[in-house]
């Protein structure tokens, strides 16, 4: 017979270093019936869910049936797109509303052949609305016709799909109001009138702008696409503006000879523009723009705010475009509009002794409390031309006629 032999414990008196065995101490414990009791309970009142719910609830109706499709959707592509390709272009533009399918094949076919009529839009105007969206406005003025749609900052911000609408569009006069000038807009705008006939656009204005987020690059996006057919620039009342917001370069984009109107008014700098400045903040549009017009003998009206034109060069432009006048001339009097608005390098004291070492005659009468205007003519006899000037006069002037120094 075999004897176990075991170790005997040198130190009886100590605690055992092993674990407790829990499981030896749950079998017959006071916990152990009671969970007994709760399983008994919990299974009792889950086979008296089941048997309510069996008598008292009605069963689900599952669907058996598909949706139906009308029979116009059960058309096969090439039948619809050989029923859309007969009708006239004004019906065609009403399919498109049937549905999606009807939408592409319309457009599709649009695309192929150029049905749809031309739009003259002698307006089209984008204003900001106070959630960040933009409202797009077309105007006829021959059919007394307007049209809008107001699109979300989201679908702004996705670049929704407008092209179809745009490529019908000839568009004359584009205004931008109430908004901020910033990338995400141009490149929208862009998008937009990517497939659209833009040499119609013969004018932009941009009015209330707000330019803080605006840079130099993002007016000359803008007019890269214009550019080329625009006759009248128009900014006025935008705020947040800085010197580069506007310099020579963006008017080297327009066709000098082909600009009639310039108007820059009511430029309010942000602070960053007068911060660190002991000279008032000045947009850098001066001499080269009107020495441009000038070498290519055209002569816009312009409107000048806060801008670097300097003394010498506004008389330079006015006596240019008085040699360009013929001394033949016999017609109704030739007039021409310059306004130099707070330019801190024209003062009118220096501009009438300019004016009198170059021998023109020059007259002047105080056209409001800060305002003179110049009425310049070649010479003396001869009144037919002449050329007004409006400028911020100097302190203690006083109304004069000045005649050229013999």
């Amino acid at each position: 017979m075999v004897q176990l032999i075991t170790r005997k414990v040198s130190y009886p008196g100590l605690p055992s270093k092993s674990n407790p065995d829990f499981r030896k101490e749950y079998k017959g414990s006071v916990l152990e019936e009671k969970f007994q009791e709760s399983k008994k309970i919990s299974e009792t009142w889950k086979v008296w869910k089941y048997l309510s719910d069996w008598f008292f609830t009605k069963p689900s109706e599952q669907p058996t049936s598909t949706v139906d499709l009308s029979p116009i959707e059960m058309l096969p592509p090439e039948m619809l797109h050989q029923i859309l390709k007969e009708v006239d272009g004004k019906t065609l533009l009403q399919c498109r509303e049937v549905s999606r399918r009807w939408k592409c094949m319309a457009e599709h076919i649009q695309n192929r052949q150029n049905s749809l009529p031309v739009l003259n839009v002698s307006r089209l105007m984008v204003q900001g609305t106070k959630k960040g969206g933009l409202e797009l406005r077309w105007v006829d003025y021959d059919r007394q016709v307007s049209r809008n749609i107001v699109l979300s900052q989201t679908e702004i911000q996705n670049c929704i799909d407008l092209r179809h609408a745009f490529k019908r569009f000839a568009i004359q006069r584009l205004v931008i109001t109430k908004t901020a000038l910033t990338d995400e807009l141009i490149t929208f705008l862009r998008f937009q009138m990517s497939e659209t006939d833009l040499s119609t656009i013969h004018s932009l204005s941009l009015v209330s702008i707000d330019m803080q987020t605006a840079k130099s690059l993002t007016l000359h996006k803008l007019l890269a696409m214009i550019s080329k057919s625009l006759k009248e620039l128009e900014i006025q009342n935008c705020c947040n503006m800085n010197p580069m917001s506007l310099t020579d370069s963006h008017i080297e984009q327009l066709n000098p000879t082909l600009v009639r109107r310039i108007t820059i008014d009511g430029v309010k700098f942000g602070k960053t523009a007068n911060k660190n400045r002991k000279t008032e903040p000045a947009l850098h549009i001066g001499d080269k723009t009107l020495q441009r017009f000038a070498e290519h003998g055209n002569f816009p009206i312009l409107l000048l705010d806060q801008c670097s034109v300097s003394t010498d060069m506004v008389c330079n432009y006015t006596q240019t475009w008085l040699s360009h006048v013929p001394d033949e001339h016999t017609g109704l009097p030739l007039s021409q509009i310059c306004t130099v608005k707070r330019c801190p390098r024209v003062q009118c004291s220096e501009f009438e002794n300019e004016c009198q070492k170059r021998g023109l005659y020059c007259a002047n009468r105080r056209g409001s409390e800060s305002l003179v205007i110049y009425n310049i003519q070649k010479n003396a006899e001869k009144t037919m031309v002449t050329l007004s000037l409006a400028m911020s006069p100097p302190e203690n002037s006083q109304d004069s006629n000045i005649k050229p120094s013999a």
